[in-house]
Order: C-alpha cells, then sequence, then structure tokens
C-alpha cells in the first residue's frame, strides 16, 4: 500500500511518498483526518495461502508520511476485515466497520477504538445466508450511525441493505428493503432535509441512480435520468448548499475501448450543472475504488482515478494514478500522473492539513512481488 500526500499552491508538489510493505496481499480502506492532524488508515491483509484467515491493520501516520503507531487485528479461526473507518460522536474515538467470517457465516461488524487503537467497544450482527460483505458506508445522524451495506450471498448479483445502529442500547435494526441487481456505491446526507443519498448502477450497468431515503430507512425518492451516466465506484459529496459533485467512470461511444474518468455538478433537483471527462484514449481510466473526490477549505475540487486500469489484479504492467485539481465549474487547475515503476489502483482520497490530498493506493510489481499487494500513501 502505498500513500501520497500532494501540495497545491500553483501546481502539483509530491510532499511523501510512503510504502506500507508487509508479506502479505494488502488492500487499504478510506482515509481518516484525525482530531491531531495526523491520518488513520485501515487496511486488511491476507497471506497467499489458499482459503488463508484474513487479518486487518489499523495506522497512525503523520503529515510527514512517518508511521507513529500500528496495529494488528486478528481473531482466531476468523477473518477479519475493515471496510469503513469514520469518527464517533466523542473527538478521540473512530467507528469501524467490516465484517467477521467464520467457516460458512458472515458478521457485519463493529467495533469502536480510542487514538491508542485500544479497542473499547465491538459487536456483530449475523447476515444470514451472506457469502461476504463487499462494502459499508457509515453516516452519523441525530447521535444515530447508519450503515450502508452491500453483501453476496453465493456468488449472485450484490444486495444493499440500510442499517441503523443506536450505541446507547446497542441496537440494530435494518430496513424493511433489499435493493437487487445492482451496486451500492456511496451514502451521503442530504443536506437539505433529514434524508440521506445513496448512489450505485445497476448490475449490467445501462443506468446509474441515486436512492432518497428518510430516517426511518424507507425509499421514498429515486432519480435516474442523468444526462451523463456514470458507473463503476461513483461517489456523491456535496460542494455547498446548492452544488453536488457526481464522479465516476464514464462511456463516450465515440470511444469504444476507452473508459474516462467522469464527474459532473448537479443542482438540487438533480440536474446537471457542469460536466467534465479525463483519460487516455485506448485506456480504462477509473475513479478510485473507495473514495474519488475531495474537497479543500478553499472549494478546490481533488478528483483521484487509475489510468490503464485492468481486470488483472496482479498484471505485469506499469501504469499511473491520475489526479486532477478542479474549481467550482470543473475547471482543471492541473493533471498529475504518479507511478510508471508498477501497477497502481487508486484507492481513496482525503484532504491534507496543508490544503492538498492525500492518496492512498495500492502497488503491485509483478518482476518483484509475488501476487501480493503493498499499501502505497
Amino acid at each position: 500500500m502505498v500513500i501520497i500526500n500532494i501540495y497545491s499552491p500553483g501546481a502539483a508538489q509530491v510532499i511523501f511518498e510512503k510504502k506500507l510493505i508487509t508479506p502479505f496481499d494488502d488492500r487499504p480502506t478510506n482515509l481518516l483526518n484525525s482530531t491531531n492532524n495526523t491520518y488513520i488508515l485501515g487496511a486488511n491483509a491476507k497471506p497467499n495461502q489458499y482459503n488463508s484467515i484474513t487479518f486487518s491493520k489499523l495506522y497512525e501516520l503523520s503529515d510527514e508520511g512517518d508511521i507513529l503507531q500500528e496495529k494488528n487485528i486478528i481473531k482466531s479461526d476468523t477473518s477479519v476485515m475493515i471496510t469503513y473507518l469514520s469518527k464517533t460522536y466523542q473527538s478521540n474515538e473512530y467507528l469501524g466497520t467490516g465484517f467477521l467470517k467464520h467457516d460458512s457465516t458472515t458478521w457485519l461488524w463493529l467495533f469502536i477504538f480510542d487514538e491508542q487503537f485500544n479497542i473499547q467497544h465491538e459487536m456483530s450482527y449475523l447476515i444470514p445466508q451472506a457469502r461476504t460483505i463487499d462494502k459499508t458506508i457509515t453516516v452519523r445522524k441525530n447521535f444515530i450511525y447508519y450503515i450502508a451495506m452491500q453483501y453476496r450471498i453465493g456468488f449472485s448479483s450484490p444486495n444493499q441493505l440500510l442499517l441503523k445502529f443506536n450505541p446507547n442500547d446497542n441496537t440494530l435494526a435494518e430496513s424493511d428493503w433489499e435493493l437487487h441487481n445492482g451496486y451500492m456505491n456511496d451514502f451521503v446526507k442530504n443536506i437539505h432535509n433529514d434524508n440521506f443519498l445513496m448512489s450505485g448502477d445497476m448490475i449490467d450497468r445501462d443506468w446509474s441512480r441515486v436512492w432518497e431515503i428518510n430516517q426511518e430507512m424507507e425509499l421514498i425518492n429515486l432519480y435516474n435520468e442523468f444526462e451523463h451516466d456514470l458507473y463503476h465506484m461513483n461517489d456523491i459529496q456535496w460542494l455547498d448548499s446548492l452544488n453536488l459533485i457526481y464522479a465516476g467512470s464514464y462511456y463516450d461511444p465515440q470511444y469504444e475501448n476507452t473508459r474516462f474518468m467522469g464527474i459532473q455538478i448537479l443542482d438540487t433537483t438533480m440536474n446537471l450543472r457542469y460536466f467534465q471527462s479525463f483519460g487516455s484514449i485506448g485506456m480504462f481510466n477509473y475513479v478510485g475504488t473507495n473514495k474519488s473526490i475531495t474537497i479543500n477549505s478553499q472549494s478546490k475540487i481533488f478528483f483521484a482515478g487509475t489510468k490503464n486500469a485492468v481486470a488483472n489484479p496482479f498484471p505485469n504492467l506499469n501504469n499511473h494514478i491520475a489526479i486532477h485539481k478542479l474549481d467550482t465549474t470543473l475547471n482543471e487547475e492541473w493533471s498529475y500522473f504518479i507511478g510508471g515503476d508498477a501497477y497502481y489502483i487508486t484507492r481513496s482520497i482525503s484532504n491534507a492539513f496543508n490544503g492538498g490530498c492525500i492518496i492512498a493506493a495500492t502497488r503491485y510489481d509483478e518482476a518483484l512481488q509475488n501476487q501480493e499487494n503493498d499499501v502505497y500513501l
């Protein structure tokens, strides 16, 4: 895993690069900014042996890329996987969500940890028949945690579910609906009311969608008639009270063997205001698999993804991390490409404390590594 901190006063400048190397195949989660001006990162490590037990790691990194502390989370005979990290209502605590898997049984896993990575509280919730949990995203509202979850039964297409966790009495309620034949990609508050927005796309990727959901976890609106359909981990984030950023991979029928990184700004009624796409023709250019957009205090948008992504997770290929800095109307201030010496997949992005951004990716060098990714920052 590699993490990259990019500073951007006028043009891109890499402040540090950090490889978190282990003898396992490692994948990072999203990045968190702590109250101590450090970065919290989760990662999942899997030994190369078939049917081996997965364990998880927590890292704290300084603004200069130094590892301040790390912790392994290992459970005997049980695979452990962190899928999302968020802050709690306490300034010195964090909430992790993911899953525990023992034999053929899968649980949603929640745990609260402090600044020293001590787990203060944890609980698990059985997901009947689930083979795996692909993704979780947590949103806090009115001292309740809402957890959007995507999971799979067998090897069929994924299901999406919403859960409500009350930390005061440790109760976990689930929605009375499940979405099928598609993907859940992002989950945020609707800042204009007490509802939430969940983005995704259908299994055949013929159109993207945004569901609106109220606090009672009822589906109340579906938006799916976008001028530009985006798919593959599409992100949603509010730019301000009038503009919603919606980003993902974009297919232009003029270029058959090309996928672009697409980003658009919508108004509060989900109508298009601005659109922009990036990428090299003849390549698949994908957005970050966990998070691809972040906005700094000057309302500058950082948009990150992978240039020349392929289906093989361990290819003999050199490619690049792509990062684009945009203004509020999606005009490009600069583009920057990192890599060219190994195979990279952009995973997540967050604000850096210097006004730039920090990126988490995976890095694989076929000449040196035997089917194991390192985390790259």
